[in-house]
């Protein structure tokens, strides 16, 4: 019997994890997204619950200088079993300022198994950034019904704006205490 694809899936990481140390020092290095999702960056905090990042899609975003709205990104996950919840947290990386915390959740709600799609709004993540370049970053908790619980970090890359940019309509200073030990 063939494992669980999160423990199949865990099996690949650290298959992909032992290979550079086995390998002569002029190979390149293994990409940290061994779904091909550059450029940006899918790992895996912690995965005990059966929940899998299928895809991010867009895998980059473009800072619009006026722009009252942003296009939302398309979080694509496979549930092997139920889940009790997936919550997904938006943050900004300023080459500045450093991690600034959107102050949004996105609750993607209890799921059963199989393939789900979750739409996680940008908009006040990105007006953290007041137009520079950065990375806009998701941090996905999922809980299985039993309790057990995944944790999976995705940033993307962020061009910057040309032109004016947009100020935000929360000013967040304040730093998640959740987000300074994992970032």
């Amino acid at each position: 019997m063939l494992p669980s694809i999160p423990l199949r899936a865990m099996l690949v990481c650290e298959l992909l994890l032992l290979l550079p140390h086995a390998a002569m020092a002029q190979d390149p290095p293994i990409a940290s997204s061994p779904l091909g999702s550059e450029p940006a960056v899918i790992e895996y905090l912690s995965n005990n619950a059966p929940f899998v990042v299928f895809d991010i899609a867009p895998r980059t975003l473009a800072m619009r200088a006026g722009a009252k709205t942003s296009r939302d990104l398309a979080l694509t996950f496979v549930a092997t079993d139920a889940l009790n919840h997936v919550n997904v947290f938006t943050y900004v990386v300023s080459k500045h300022r450093g991690v600034l915390p959107a102050p949004t959740r996105i609750t993607c709600g209890a799921k059963t198994s199989g393939h789900h799609q979750c739409d996680v709004a940008t908009r006040e993540a990105l007006l953290l950034l007041k137009g520079e370049a950065g990375l806009f970053g998701l941090r996905i908790e999922a809980e299985g019904v039993e309790g057990d619980r995944s944790t999976v970090r995705i940033t993307l890359p962020v061009k910057a704006a040309s032109g004016k940019a947009p100020t935000p309509a929360v000013e967040s200073s304040q730093r998640l205490s959740f987000m300074l030990g994992s970032y």
